[in-house]
């Protein structure tokens, strides 16, 4: 089952969530969703190299990153290892470009690249979806980040089904000098509090996507977290406040934050890059990242 092979490179590309509708609460606590996903160009580098010694050690230019078993890179790799019964250990270099607690995908980002590289560099007969299934238990997002492109999640994100490419266009995303807890925001979630403007309309998102229209996407952008999220750090509110008034098609926040992201036309380059300086005056502490859409084909070539 081994190739010749000992090492392989591979990116961890982010995501964000076009629209984000919550339907319910499970009885073991997962929310049932419903989102548009999309994989950005924004994304982390990842070395995978055979070791002779047992075990998986990952090697993080992020210090506070932990690289144990806290690390969903690390369990993705065991769970392969385990899966596959294979022999020897991996080394695993991460370099992170994808900030935290932004709602980006960060860790499951590089939980899903892990899984792709291992399958190429031990040759594994794994398809698509047995990845997915191993990628299910490290969290909801793994499982679309294994192959990305636009699809829609439900369920609690491992119901995938596609649905047309996000056409060209510039995507400005702002991650703030602040987190944003996942565990926390959906537990300051009110759905008997929440106005039907607040929840997305999928049918608006699916109809978007197939006329390839930029402009009803933009206006189709909702996320039922937003609220929940700005209540908890009243700041964000000044974030979304900004893109939407930056010319953009569209603004949202993307996953349970506190990264957010506008949309701009393919050819609104200029706009975009204007965008991203007068944020940078105005929130100097800020992160920005210029964008763009990545199909599920960059993803799968993304391994070499």
């Amino acid at each position: 089952m081994e190739t010749g092979r000992e090492s392989v490179r591979t990116r961890a590309f982010a995501k964000i969530n076009l629209g984000l509708e919550i339907l319910g609460k499970r009885e073991d606590g997962y929310h049932l969703l419903r989102s548009g996903m999309q994989t950005i160009s924004l994304a982390d580098e990842l070395l995978l190299t055979k070791t002779e010694e047992e075990g998986v050690h990952l090697l993080c230019d992020r210090p506070s990153l932990p690289t144990d078993e806290r690390n969903l890179a690390v369990r993705a790799a065991l769970a392969v290892f385990r899966h596959c019964a294979l022999k020897g250990g991996i080394r695993i270099e991460l370099r992170k470009q994808i900030p935290e607690e932004a709602g980006l995908g960060g860790g499951s980002a590089d939980a899903a690249a892990v899984l792709r590289a291992l399958r190429i560099l031990y040759a594994l007969p794994l398809s698509d979806a047995e990845l997915r299934a191993l990628a299910l238990p490290l969290g909801a997002d793994v499982p679309f980040l294994v192959t990305g492109g636009t699809a829609l999640a439900e369920g609690i994100g491992e119901e995938l089904s596609p649905l047309p490419a996000l056409p060209p266009c510039e995507l400005v995303v702002v991650k703030p000098p602040f987190g944003s807890s996942t565990k926390e925001v959906y537990a300051a979630l009110s759905l008997s509090a929440m106005a039907p403007w607040e929840q997305p309309d999928v049918t608006l998102l699916r109809n978007a996507l197939r006329g390839q229209n930029l402009t009803l996407l933009g206006a189709s952008l909702q996320n039922a977290l937003e609220r929940p999220a700005m209540e908890l750090k009243p700041a964000l509110i000044d974030y979304k406040r900004f893109l939407a008034g930056s010319g953009a098609l569209g603004a949202s926040m993307s996953g349970s934050g506190a990264a957010l992201y506008a949309v701009f036309g393919a050819e609104e380059r200029d706009k975009a890059l204007a965008c991203i300086a007068a944020g940078q005056q105005q929130f100097p502490e800020a992160a920005f990242f210029l964008c763009r859409p990545v199909s599920t084909e960059e993803v799968s070539a993304s391994t070499v």
